[in-house]
């Protein structure tokens, strides 16, 4: 009992050290991009443990913070939708495709049948020739035996 709870702890940790590797470099971005501001009263990396925190102070986020947020928001947005677009165009190209390939699958197979039947049409030819020479010629006849 104690090393299957010891096994599930140690997976409840993995999980949580991967959601957190996930998130750490967003929050990063995030506070680099402040930081890189003149204003470095608005937020900075705590570099022991790598979490991003916002100092609360005096002066409230700039205008043009809340701007590129809203921008970065609206980019995001923009993105998804256009991704969403696409993944419906591939979808329809795959559809397209597939009745493509079918189309010829199907021509292969009637270029198949044509190719067989010309074979039968010409045997049977063949055998009207040889019927008619035969009949009608008996030197051919003892010829062609």
């Amino acid at each position: 009992m104690n090393l299957e709870r010891l096994t599930a702890i140690k997976l409840q940790i993995k999980q949580l050290e991967a959601e957190y590797s996930q998130l750490l470099p967003i929050a990063t971005d995030e506070a680099l991009e402040l930081i890189a501001n003149k204003n470095g009263k608005i937020a900075y990396q705590d570099k022991q443990s790598k979490v991003v925190v916002r100092l609360v102070s005096k002066f409230p986020l700039l205008d043009e913070h809340k701007e590129l947020a809203q921008a970065k928001a609206q980019c995001d947005r923009i993105i998804r939708e256009n991704l969403a677009e696409f993944a419906e165009e591939i979808s329809a190209i795959d559809v397209e495709i597939a009745a493509l390939k079918s189309t010829i699958a199907n021509l292969e197979q009637q270029k198949l049948n044509l190719i067989n039947l010309n074979a039968d049409k010409a045997l049977s030819d063949y055998d009207e020739i040889y019927k008619s020479l035969t009949t009608y010629n008996p030197i051919i006849s003892v010829y062609l035996k």
